[in-house]
């Protein structure tokens, strides 16, 4: 899974040490999770350094000049107070920021590739993240926008404290509508992205777990035996009740002129990757899990073919078909009690 910070969140602890961030680093340096820095969101993060270290520094150098008035003259001059260069500081804290970034195994994303045009568009629109106005929200749309080139790929969680991206009602954050309708339009489930108001409510439901049965379930997910058959039969049976799912197709035998329409899971069968996310006690001996897992699963592909070029004045299009294996990327979300997994639901798959 991924995870998305706004550059309002990386600011609440400059350094990235307290011990929420320190848990994030942590399980995405394991692989427990994947986390995600957009590109703007790195740079509104520097920006914001180089703007607040010069005001954080007058505000040092009139609290300093303050004390000294308290001190005899003869221990004055022990208070020297150079102007720091504070381009060489940002160049600093940028770098360290990198490491940081470096050795938690994260993914800067690029700038999306969403156009001005497209842009205007949704400020003139007024939708959302932009205000009610249309002045303000535009670093945010390509936040939203870079989430939106991310999420095919995998659950995203976006932890922002911006009122743009979320409903207005009360209780526990909800994607706006304007948003989820963006999800809807490139065909991905709602619940693909998952929004958090705080890294603390963020760690408390996502990486906070038992690690012990964690461990042991992954084990067992991983050998050969009953537990990892039923998975796989389990993993069939969510697949199949699938309408559709999205894939690669950059390997399938399509005829030129042919366009993919649909993609229809058949059957999976072959296991591959198994990994336990994340194992949460609900009651005594019952838990709630997350598990992503590699399994191929044969496809039937609906193909558009275009006969206008063979027919000109009669020719329309027709649908034909094709049967392809792939290997699925599957995130699932169940309970796990007595060695035994149930009440799944498929959250991505792809």
């Amino acid at each position: 899974m991924f995870v998305v910070l706004d550059s309002n969140i990386l600011l609440q602890d400059k350094k990235l040490t307290s011990a929420k961030f320190e848990s994030i680093l942590a399980s995405s340096e394991a692989g427990h999770i994947q986390l995600v820095v957009p590109q703007v969101v790195f740079d509104e993060y520097i920006n914001k350094f180089r703007e607040t270290a010069p005001k954080a520094y007058q505000e040092f150098n009139n609290s300093l000049r303050s004390y000294k008035a308290y001190l005899p003259e003869s221990q004055q001059s022990n208070f020297t107070n150079d102007k720091p260069d504070f381009e060489e500081l940002t160049t600093i804290h940028q770098k360290a920021f990198t490491d940081i970034l470096f050795r938690a195994k994260a993914k800067i994303l690029p700038y999306p590739a969403t156009t001005h045009e497209a842009i205007t568009r949704r400020a003139l629109d007024r939708r959302r993240p932009f205000t009610k106005e249309g002045h303000v929200g535009y670093r945010d749309v390509l936040i939203w926008e870079s989430i939106l080139e991310l999420a095919p790929q995998g659950k995203t969680f976006l932890v922002t404290n911006d009122g743009g991206f979320v409903d207005g009602a009360d209780g526990t954050p909800k994607l706006h509508p304007d948003l989820i309708a963006d999800l809807e339009k490139s065909r991905l489930n709602p619940e693909r992205v998952v929004i958090y108001r705080t890294t603390d409510a963020f760690v408390k439901d996502q990486i906070e777990s038992d690690e012990g049965v964690r461990a042991r379930l992954e084990v067992e997910l991983q050998r050969d035996g009953y537990i990892r058959e039923d998975f796989r039969d389990l993993l069939d049976d969510l697949l199949v009740s699938e309408p559709e799912i999205s894939a690669d197709t950059s390997h399938f035998d399509i005829s030129v002129g042919g366009s993919i329409t649909e993609i229809r899971p058949i059957s999976a069968y072959d296991l591959h990757l198994v990994k336990v996310i994340g194992a949460k006690q609900i009651s005594e001996d019952n838990y709630f899990v997350t598990i992503e897992a590699e399994i191929d699963v044969d496809v039937e592909v609906d193909v558009e073919y275009d006969d206008r070029q063979a027919d000109e004045l009669f020719g329309g299009t027709h649908i034909d078909y094709t049967a392809e294996t792939i290997t699925a990327t599957c995130d699932v979300e169940a309970r796990y009690q007595d060695g035994r997994i149930f009440d799944a639901k498929l959250t991505y798959v792809g």
